[in-house]
C-alpha cells in the first residue's frame, strides 16, 4: 500500500469515510497530512455493517451459566466454532455480568469483531507459595505472532519485568479486526485493588493485542487492572479511541501502551498515576491526540528505553493533563542504545501538574553504566500552557540529556507553563542543544551549536531561576468535574472505581 501525499485518497480512505457514519466513530475520515503522522489508513478494512455473522456466546453455548461459570470457555469455544469458520463474523458477549476465571487467548482470526456489551470481572486468585500462577499465557501461543518477538527481545517487548505472559485477555494475529462495545457499556474489571491489598506480585495485564494488523479498539471501559490496562505489541495500522480507563493511584498501571507502526490513538480519557499513553519501542509513524489525562504519571511518554530503542515520527497534540506527575516525559537509562527522533508534541494544557516538559536520560537516578545512551534528536515541544504545582521543587523545563550522547536539535517554542505556588521557577537543563524562544530567559537556557560543532565537546549542566511569569499568564481553573483542592480521589473497594470526594468524606469511605 503506497504512502499517500496530501490531497490524495485511497480506497481504504473511502472505506474509512463510510465507517465514519457508524454511531461509535468520530466524523473524521482521515488524519491530517503531517510528516510525523501515520502514513497509511488505520483500523479495519471491512466495516462493521459487513460483519454480519453473529457468533453469540449465549446462543452457541446454551448450558453456560453466567452466574457461576468461567466466561473464558464459551468465548474460546465460540471463537473456534464460529468466528474462525466464518469471515465477516462478530463474537458477541451480550449485556450482563460475567466472571473470568482463566485466560482468554484468541489467535489467527481474520475479518472479525469482538463485541463486548457486558461486564467481565476477572476473578482474583491469591498469591500462595507453590501455587500455579493463574492468567499466564503459554509462551508458544504468544509466539504465534508474525513478529518473531522472542528473537527480538528476551522479554518480548522490553518491559524487563519478565511478566509479559500474565494477561487476562490476549488476542494474537488479529487481522481486519475490531474490539468494541456497541452500547458503550462493555467493560473489563480487573479487581486490581485485591492484588494491592494482599501484596500479590502476580499482576496480569487487562487486555493485550499481539501483532494486530488493520485493527481498532474503541468504546470500552477498562477498570482497575492489576497492572497495565491496554497494550498492543507490534501492531500495524491500528486505531484506538473512545476508551475510558480507571486505574490505581500508583505507578505501573499504564493506561495505553503502544508498540507498532502507523497507529492513531485519539479521544480517550485515563485516570491513574502512571502513563496516560506510553509510546514504547519499536514505534514509528504515530498520531496521539485529543486526550484527557487525569491524575496521571504523564500525558504522553516515550519509554522507558534502554538498549536497541527505535522511536521515530511521533506526533502528539491537544492533550489535557490534570494533576499529573509530568505533562510530557521522555525517559531512558544510561548505557542504552538506539534512537528517538522526529518528535512533535504540541498543544498541551496542564493544571497543577508536578513537572512540565520532562526529559530524563538518567531515569530512576541511574547513573551507570555511562558508556552509551539512546540518541535524542529533532524533538519539538510547542505550545505547552497552564500550570505546575511548585516550580521551585519541580520546574516547567526539566531537560536532562546524556553526557555520553547529548540531545541535539531540541526546540522549545511557546512553552508558557508557570507555577501556582510562589513567584519563581527553577529550570534544570543539561546537555540539551537546540533553540528556545526566550520565555524563560535567553534561549530558554538551551545551548545552541554552531555548524560543525560536536555536542559532546560542549556538555553542560545548568540551573536557571526565573522570576517573571510568561506574559498574560493566569492560573488555570479546574474543570467542573475534576477534583479541586478541597477534594481528593479515593478508591471505592466495592465499586472498584475512583471517586472525587471531600477529604473528610473520603476518609470515612476508604
Amino acid at each position: 500500500m503506497p504512502t499517500l501525499g496530501c490531497g490524495e485518497e485511497s480506497a481504504l480512505e473511502r472505506i474509512d469515510a463510510y465507517r465514519s457514519t457508524q454511531p461509535t466513530r468520530l466524523d473524521q475520515t482521515r488524519m491530517p497530512c503531517n510528516t510525523n503522522s501515520p502514513s497509511y489508513a488505520v483500523g479495519p478494512t471491512t466495516p462493521l455493517s459487513e460483519k454480519t455473522v453473529e457468533c453469540n456466546i449465549l446462543t452457541l453455548n446454551p448450558t453456560f451459566n453466567p452466574l457461576t461459570d468461567d466466561v473464558s470457555i464459551p468465548i474460546t469455544n465460540t471463537f473456534t466454532s464460529c468466528v474462525q469458520k466464518n469471515a465477516g463474523s462478530r463474537l458477541i458477549v451480550p449485556a450482563g455480568n460475567y466472571t473470568l476465571k482463566s485466560i482468554i487467548v484468541l489467535s489467527n482470526g481474520t475479518n472479525w469483531a469482538f463485541q463486548l456489551d457486558g461486564l467481565i470481572t476477572a476473578q482474583y486468585f491469591a498469591n500462595y507459595t507453590g501455587y500455579e500462577v493463574p492468567y499466564v499465557v503459554p509462551r508458544e501461543r504468544i509466539l504465534e505472532g508474525f513478529a518473531g518477538v522472542e528473537l527480538l527481545n528476551s522479554t518480548i517487548n522490553g518491559e524487563g519485568d519478565g511478566e509479559f505472559l500474565q494477561n487476562f485477555i490476549v488476542i494474537v494475529n488479529a487481522v481486519d479486526f475490531e474490539f468494541y462495545s456497541s452500547n458503550g457499556l462493555g467493560a473489563i474489571q480487573g479487581q486490581g485493588y485485591l492484588y494491592r491489598i494482599s501484596g500479590n506480585i502476580n499482576r496480569p495485564r487487562l487486555l493485550r493485542l499481539i501483532s494486530p494488523i488493520n485493527a481498532s479498539v474503541h468504546d470500552l471501559l477498562l477498570i482497575d487492572s492489576p497492572k497495565f490496562h491496554f497494550v498492543f505489541d507490534f501492531g500495524e495500522n491500528i486505531e484506538v479511541y473512545h476508551l475510558t480507563i480507571r486505574g490505581a493511584n500508583l505507578g505501573s498501571y499504564d493506561g495505553i501502551d503502544a508498540i507498532g507502526t502507523n497507529y492513531w490513538i485519539h479521544d480517550n480519557e485515563v485516570t491513574n498515576r502512571d502513563e496516560c499513553v506510553s509510546v514504547k519501542s519499536p514505534s514509528h509513524h504515530a498520531l496521539v491526540e485529543n486526550l484527557v489525562c487525569n491524575q496521571v504519571g504523564s500525558g504522553i511518554s516515550i519509554g522507558s528505553l534502554n538498549v536497541s530503542a527505535e522511536i521515530s515520527n511521533i506526533h502528539a497534540r491537544n492533550i489535557a493533563v490534570l494533576g499529573g506527575n509530568s505533562v510530557s516525559f521522555i525517559k531512558t537509562y544510561p548505557g542504552g542504545s538506539g534512537y528517538v527522533k522526529n518528535i512533535l508534541w504540541e498543544n498541551f494544557r496542564s493544571k497543577a501538574s508536578l513537572y512540565g516538559v520532562n526529559i530524563n536520560q538518567y531515569w530512576q537516578k541511574t547513573t551507570t553504566p555511562d558508556d552509551g545512551a539512546v540518541a535524542l534528536s529533532n524533538i519539538t515541544f510547542r505550545n505547552f500552557s497552564g500550570s505546575i504545582a511548585n516550580g521551585v521543587a519541580r520546574p516547567p523545563l526539566y531537560l536532562i540529556a546524556s553526557d555520553y550522547a547529548p540531545a541535539v536539535d531540541i526546540t522549545v517554542k511557546d512553552v508558557t507553563i508557570w507555577t501556582e505556588a510562589g513567584s519563581s521557577v527553577v529550570n534544570k537543563i543539561s546537555n540539551i542543544f537546540g533553540s528556545g524562544d526566550n520565555v524563560y530567559g535567553a534561549n530558554d537556557g538551551i545551548v545552541s551549536l554552531a555548524s560543525g560543532e560536536d555536542a559532546k565537546s560542549k556538555t553542560y549542566t545548568s540551573t536557571f531561576t526565573i522570576t517573571s511569569k510568561p506574559t498574560g499568564w493566569a492560573t488555570p481553573t479546574w474543570p467542573a468535574w475534576a477534583c479541586t483542592n478541597d477534594r481528593v480521589w479515593y478508591y471505592g473497594c466495592y465499586s472498584g472505581l475512583y471517586t472525587c470526594a471531600l477529604v473528610e468524606t473520603a476518609g470515612r469511605l476508604r
